[in-house]
């Protein structure tokens, strides 16, 4: 029984271990760049290892927290103008990571 508690443990440990890495790498390059920088693209790499791992309901918060936080660039660290491109990119940049959910 023991044996059993524990291995599920270090399962669970192997499995969100790479998966919070990755998110982590990404908001680094995310939130220490401009605006005008887009690294969202490489918020699917996550959104696909939960999809494989964790399941569906983990899969839809990730990418619904990946789309959150690739918008949320706009305003965060300073608060600055602008342009409609960057608004743009950024747009896009979210539905193609709420597809590759959606598809994942």
């Amino acid at each position: 029984m023991l044996n059993a508690i524990i291995f599920t443990k270090n399962q669970h440990a192997n499995t969100c271990t790479p998966i919070a890495s990755a998110f982590a790498v990404v908001m680094v390059l995310e939130y220490t760049t401009p605006p005008e920088y887009v690294f969202g693209y490489l918020y699917s790499g996550p959104i696909l290892m939960a999809n494989s791992r964790l399941g569906r309901s983990a899969t839809l918060k990730i990418t619904l927290t990946v789309a959150a936080l690739t918008l949320l660039n706009l305003v965060l660290p300073t608060v600055e103008s602008f342009n409609p491109s960057t608004l743009a990119n950024r747009l896009i940049v979210v539905m193609a990571l709420l597809v590759t959910g959606w598809l994942s």
